[in-house]
């Protein structure tokens, strides 16, 4: 069965976007090895990505090349059109078992809050890697959304490099 991986960053207050959707506060970490390595061993295990409407368009709206050619990405949201992505309008929760089930790699969950927040009520998702971003932003798009009952995580690792701390979170079954 394929993995749902969250690979996300957030501030030190939990943080994924500032009060506009944007994430421009992550740009001075791009170049972190860290980072990039990590990124480039997500992208050979994965094969599709899941975002919301609103990360989807803010990933278009920068001007640059589609980052994803190659890649199967489906983007939950209502009344949009796009030239890079399936649009799923139906229930994600039904959606993401069906990937689950189906042959392939891994599943990149990109975010944002609005997508994961229900995926994760349903035990949808797999791994957890989350860096924290040495940062406060005081507001803005927090990562989790009012999730009802707990969820369990095992942390199965660490690594930090330039003030960034990367936790990787396997489900607790």
């Amino acid at each position: 069965m394929r993995k749902v991986i969250l690979y996300i960053a957030m501030t030190l207050d939990g943080m994924i976007a500032d009060t506009k959707d944007g994430f421009s506060f992550l740009e001075p970490y791009d170049g972190v090895p860290l980072v990039k390595e990590s990124y480039d061993e997500l992208l050979k295990n994965i094969d599709t990505l899941l975002m919301g409407r609103r990360t989807y368009e803010v990933i278009t709206s920068h001007g640059i090349p589609w980052p994803y050619t190659g890649f199967q990405c489906y983007v939950y949201g209502k009344e949009m059109t796009s030239l890079h992505a399936t649009i799923i309008s139906d229930d994600a929760r039904e959606h993401v078992k069906t990937l689950k089930n189906q042959s392939g790699k891994d599943i990149w969950l990109v975010g944002g809050g609005k997508l994961i927040q229900p995926l994760l009520e349903d035990d949808l998702i797999d791994r957890m890697i989350i860096t924290i971003i040495p940062i406060v932003l005081g507001s803005g798009i927090p990562l989790f959304l009012s999730v009802s009952g707990i969820r369990k995580f095992d942390l199965i690792d660490i690594k930090s490099e330039s003030g960034l701390a990367m936790l990787t979170y396997q489900k607790n079954v």
